[in-house]
């Protein structure tokens, strides 16, 4: 076999295996790294993988939010009922809406509209005709 053969690829398992084999007070870290072929900066590399994921998995509250897993038939038509009366009701608020939309629109058409804009006064000032005014 040649050397790449013999070497194989290490799992997250094996990986986490060898941490715990690496960590205790009178652990043989040298005979672990060389029976797995690997450095200390394997091993360095490793720990702080573990480290890391610990921390970040520590840091997330699963509990929270976590769906429920089982479910029985009777929640299930429950659910689905419900859910079916407020895709109705939606339905119908938004056939109103669009009948109200429809009739607004109507009585705008048939009655004359107020400018919202109306234009400004212009009344007569001394830009407009010409004359300015003298100071002091």
């Amino acid at each position: 076999m040649t050397e790449r053969q013999k070497h194989t690829r290490l799992t997250a398992q094996r990986k986490f295996q060898i941490y715990l084999d690496t960590r205790g007070p009178e652990a043989p870290v040298g005979e672990v790294l060389r029976k797995n072929r690997l450095t200390l900066e394997d091993l360095r590399a490793i720990e702080e993988a573990v480290e890391s994921g610990a921390i970040q998995s520590l840091k997330v509250r699963t509990g929270h939010h976590k769906l429920p897993t089982d479910v029985t038939g009777e929640q299930y038509a429950a659910l689905a009922r419900e859910l079916r009366e407020k895709e109705r009701a939606l339905a119908d608020l938004v056939v109103e809406n669009q009948l109200l939309k429809k009739s607004e629109d109507s009585d705008f058409a048939t009655e004359p509209r107020e400018n919202p804009f109306p234009e400004p006064r212009r009344g007569p000032s001394s830009r407009q005709s010409g004359r300015r005014r003298r100071k002091g």
